[in-house]
């Protein structure tokens, strides 16, 4: 389980690293602060991302999916107010940001997953 939590933290740094290098709207002050903003992603989506996810399941299901992209831009949302050394600019950089990390999401979830 343990092995498990740390894989999904370095994807999730990596999918940062992506989103910071990729995107010109999106700022970090330090390299420490990925690996941080990661971390506090990962405990805010395990936990109130996953009851959100679950209540509005039959939403999703109506949305295709676009729910969960609304969700995961909440949480994040939510990690860049927590987070002192992250900056996200304009509503479309917020959009492709929580793209790019629930793709990066799904990918480690598939892959560990698989693993087991």
């Amino acid at each position: 389980m343990l092995k498990n939590m740390a894989a999904r933290l370095i994807a999730l740094a990596l999918g940062f690293v992506v989103m910071v290098a990729i995107l010109p709207g999106v700022h970090r002050t330090s390299a420490g602060g990925i690996f941080w903003s990661a971390l506090v992603y990962m405990v805010i989506n395990a936990t109130a991302g996953r009851i959100l996810k679950f209540v509005t399941a039959p939403l999703a299901l109506l949305t295709l999916g676009l729910s969960i992209l609304a969700i995961n831009l909440g949480v994040l949302a939510i990690t860049v107010m927590i987070v002192d050394n992250l900056e996200i600019d304009g509503f479309w950089t917020w959009v492709w940001a929580a793209v790019i990390l629930s793709a990066v999401s799904f990918i480690a979830n598939y892959v560990l997953r698989r693993d087991r």
